[in-house]
């Protein structure tokens, strides 16, 4: 049997980073400040995966930007969040969480600071109980985040190409694991297969494009559609578990309430792949209604409690049209988003008299759902126990009795995060199946389980990619350093 060959030319003695979105490339950018050379495996042409299409923010506390616009906000109240969204999971996920929730501020400050991010809009999410989801002005912020840090990676890989190598196309086929300990990776490029030799951060993201492990872990799950890019196939963890290494929480799977539907034809397809309605289009006070004009739901609830109310909606009315709507000054704070879908043919700007024709009620319903939403608005609660009312009021006519106008969505549940994966701990040290620790693998992103529970908040998918991303290559970077000290001693 022949042996593989090395890949020629490649930095010596690299931490091998798999995953080319935020997560990973956090990861090779801190491994470099670290003094270790990196090779970093992508198996897209392009780097950047499902990080880029990020829509809402990355959530952080007693950040900066909190202190300059006065949010009275704490990490305790943060992990008090995450844990309560963590629900049955809650348990193994603290320490995690803890370790997230502690260093959210840091990872803020390396994107505004370092990488000179736009990051000056906080925002309100579902199951926060605190404006702390962290946008820019101008991009969306999971293209400005994750474009901006690629381009930092890509100039130090041009700079110091004998110290950074990022190869794309690549593919990972074997982890090479003896007993207990990871020499490097195996990965096919150009139809040929090769060897890289040293520690491995994966960061490779998570299953939500892949039906088959959907129907594995959540058969019911099969039929919605997906949010997720095609990439999101969950090889790697495949081959990791195949490997012997534990997986964690394989079955908590995110469903998000809001994926979007083309306005005309509003149908959705299995196996379609669908465009986000960002999280913020409900904390800027979106509405949600089903097929009677009525609300169903605290619109700010975590993402698996709405999903839920929008099953049973759907179940109760007999038809599976759910709405979102904005009003006129929810749109003036989201013209960025409100002008993107509206330019995908996802959102329409609709006259009170058309919003009603659409959704095919009575005025007099609608009316009434509108009035009991400014008198609960009034209370500072309802009866879904929502208690944040952004952006009220909101009537069918004016203060000069003219028709008021709305930016209307159909929304659909879809297939949106994997919250399980590889377990590892708050060192991202991954574990084997036996719970010892897998000496030389790390890892950090979605590919990763165990940190969020049974549902994930809305910013925190960022968040993780950065603080475990530095967590990983600190820890990688402490190993080789120590393992080549070793050597050099023989």
């Amino acid at each position: 049997m022949s042996v593989i060959p090395l890949f020629p030319n490649l930095p010596p003695n690299p931490i091998i980073v798999v995953g080319g979105g935020l997560a990973g490339v956090t990861a090779a950018i801190q491994s470099v400040n670290s003094g270790a050379n990196v090779v970093l495996v992508e198996k897209e042409a392009k780097l950047g995966g499902n990080s880029m299409k990020a829509s809402s923010g990355i959530s952080g506390a007693l950040t900066s930007q909190q202190i300059s616009l006065h949010v009275n906000d704490s990490v305790d109240s943060f992990l008090e969040d995450s844990i309560l969204s963590a629900r049955s999971g809650k348990d193994h996920a603290r320490s995690l969480l803890e370790i997230l929730t502690d260093e959210s501020a840091d990872a803020i400050k390396w994107l505004t600071k370092v990488c000179k991010i736009d990051l000056s809009t906080v925002s309100l999410l579902g199951g926060h109980s605190q404006p702390r989801t962290h946008r820019g002005l101008s991009k969306p912020p999971g293209f400005a985040i994750t474009s901006t840090v690629i381009s930092i990676l890509s100039d130090i890989s041009e700079r110091y190409p004998q110290n950074v190598k990022v190869i794309n196309q690549a593919k990972l086929t074997d982890i090479i694991v003896h007993d207990h300990e990871v020499d490097g990776v195996v990965i096919e490029f150009q139809d040929s297969k090769y060897r890289i030799l040293g520690p491995v951060i994966l960061a490779s993201g998570g299953y939500s494009a892949n039906k088959e492990l959907i129907s594995k872990f959540r058969p019911e799950l099969s039929s919605l559609p997906t949010t997720n890019g095609p990439y999101a196939s969950g090889d790697v963890l495949s081959l990791a578990l195949e490997k012997g290494i534990a997986g964690i929480d394989l079955d908590k799977i995110q469903v998000h309430p809001t994926a979007l539907v083309p306005f005309d034809s509003k149908i959705v397809k299995d196996d379609q792949f669908l465009i986000l309605g960002a999280e913020m289009l409900r904390g800027a006070g979106g509405l949600l209604l089903n097929a009677r004009g009525e609300r169903f739901c605290n619109e700010l609830g975590t993402r698996d409690y709405v999903s839920a109310a929008i099953e049973n909606t759907i179940k109760e009315t007999g038809d599976d049209r759910v709405l979102l709507v904005l009003n006129e000054e929810a749109a003036k704070q989201l013209q960025l988003n409100v002008q993107f879908y509206t330019a995908k043919g996802l959102m329409k700007k609709l006259t009170a008299e058309e919003l009603i024709e659409e959704i095919g009620c009575d005025q007099q319903d609608l009316h009434q759902t509108f009035s009991n939403y400014n008198l609960f608005a009034d209370l500072q609660r309802d009866e879904f126990g929502k208690v944040h009312f952004p952006n009220i009021p909101f009537n069918l006519l004016n203060s000069e009795s003219a028709q008021e106008s709305f930016y209307v969505s159909y929304v659909s549940r879809a297939v949106h995060f994997t919250m399980g994966g590889l377990k590892f701990n708050g060192n991202a040290e991954i574990e084997h199946q036996d719970g010892r620790v897998v000496s030389g693998l790390f890892g950090a992103g979605e590919v990763t389980g165990g940190l969020h529970g049974d549902n994930r908040l809305g910013g925190n998918s960022l968040l993780e990619c950065v603080v475990f991303g530095k967590r990983a290559a600190l820890t990688a970077s402490s190993y080789l350093l120590k393992s080549l000290s070793n050597y050099h001693k023989l």
